[in-house]
């Protein structure tokens, strides 16, 4: 049933203050266009009111009106004193009464000086779509679930229609305006769970205030494989962290007597930090996980196999193999660390961690490279002589080895895969 807002009026005066204005003219138009605005004497707007109608004896007035964003302008005439009150606020459409204004000149000199603006909004509760209409303006929607709510269409709703709705759940809320209607310039828009609105007609689209957020952080997809990424319903935003594979650490040579070799590290995969919005992210994308690379016995280690990415919209490099050593005998022989990779196309571009040097010293030892970290760290530890280096994880290097007095060759300790992380936020 159609409830409509009520506004009463405080006693008018003429302009000396001393006279009731009796039986005023009184009209009402909306402030919104200055039209003349359709006004009733009850709330179930059963019996249409004249516009412009006539005040009581005593000065006073009373009608029930739609209510409306921008309110009313009442002009009231007695003879030839003429009074407006603009932006007059009279509720909303869901029965909410006030009554009282502002101070005025031609109010009762024991009028208050304001009243206070007293209202109920009907609250709603639903699960499933229900479209929302004309009827349903100034109330507040409080919603649960996954579902689409819809619309109808803006010129049925005119300027100034409203509707609070908030997302009361945990699922989330779609609000798609008819046709190709827009929202807030989107053709749909997504509440997330707590979030909550003012949406308002302008009679061709939709706008939105107070309440939406830019997403808060709520899942997570790791790919320590290749595999393709899917957007959740109401995604807002992505922050894409994407590793690159790790080099192998570089092997040592076999030794005879009197000799000792090293390797040195690997260098770990690159990195790159991109916030991506629901639309540049789409509904899926390619995420390409590289594989580190593989330590070699008695060379040097192999480079990352290829590279990580998040469709073409993000990448980060391999890290470089580190270089083995040939088996010396009381001479000084010193390797150089390996790169590491470089991130592309994000908000942060790193390098991976190089992998450290070896060395084989004239006074009879031989120290070998440690893998480089990645962002996340995961560099291989170097081993005691005489063992394979050790293998990386999470983008790093793997490390070289040494090998003593007479000893088989040893192979360097393999790089860590890629990985790439989808933070999601809506």
């Amino acid at each position: 049933m159609t409830q409509l807002a009520g506004y009463s009026s405080a006693a008018f005066t003429n302009s000396s203050g001393l006279a009731v204005a009796a039986s005023a003219s009184v009209e009402v138009r909306r402030e919104s266009d200055g039209a003349l605005a359709s006004i009733f004497s009850d709330e179930a707007a059963a019996t249409p009111l004249a516009n412009p109608f006539t005040a009581d004896t005593n000065g006073r007035f009373a009608f029930y009106a739609a209510g409306l964003l921008h309110g009313y302008r009442i002009k009231v005439t007695s003879g030839a004193d003429t009074h407006t009150l603009e932006n007059v606020p009279i509720g909303t459409a869901g029965q909410v009464d006030a009554s009282g204004i502002g101070p005025s000149l031609m109010q009762a000199a024991d009028a208050p000086a304001a009243r206070s603006l007293i209202g109920r909004s009907p609250m709603l509760a639903r699960s499933t779509n229900t479209m929302l209409g004309s009827s349903d303006i100034g109330k507040t929607i409080r919603a649960t679930g996954t579902f689409t709510q819809t619309f109808d269409a803006c010129a049925t709703l005119a300027d100034g229609w409203f509707v609070h709705y908030r997302n009361n759940g945990t699922g989330i809320i779609t609000l798609d305006p008819n046709a190709s209607e827009t929202i807030d310039g989107a053709t749909t828009i997504t509440l997330g769970p707590g979030e909550a609105c003012t949406i308002v007609c302008d009679g061709a689209n939709f706008i939105t205030s107070g309440g939406r957020t830019d997403g808060e952080f709520r899942t997570v997809q790791t790919f320590t494989a290749s595999g393709t990424w899917t957007a959740p319903a109401g995604l807002k935003r992505v922050k894409v962290t994407v590793i690159g594979p790790g080099g192998a650490g570089g092997g040592a040579a076999a030794t005879t007597a009197g000799q000792l070799s090293a390797g040195g590290g690997g260098g770990a995969g690159g990195c790159a930090v991109k916030m991506i919005s629901a639309a540049a992210a789409g509904a899926s994308q390619t995420v390409t996980v590289g594989t580190g690379g593989a330590g070699v016995s008695g060379g040097s280690g192999n480079n990352g196999s290829g590279s990580s990415s998040f469709g073409a919209l993000v990448t980060a490099g391999a890290g470089t193999g580190g270089t083995n050593s040939l088996a010396a005998n009381t001479v000084g022989v010193a390797i150089n660390g390996s790169a590491g990779g470089t991130g592309a196309s994000g908000d942060i571009n790193g390098r991976g961690g190089p992998g450290g040097g070896s060395f084989v010293a004239t006074t009879g030892y031989a120290i070998s490279g440690h893998g480089g970290n990645s962002m996340f760290g995961g560099g291989g530890l170097g081993p005691v002589a005489g063992t394979a280096g050790g293998s990386a994880i999470l983008g790093g290097g793997g490390s070289g080895t040494t090998q003593g007095n007479g000893g088989a060759a040893l192979t360097g300790g393999n790089g860590g895969n890629g990985i790439v992380v989808v933070e999601e936020f809506y």
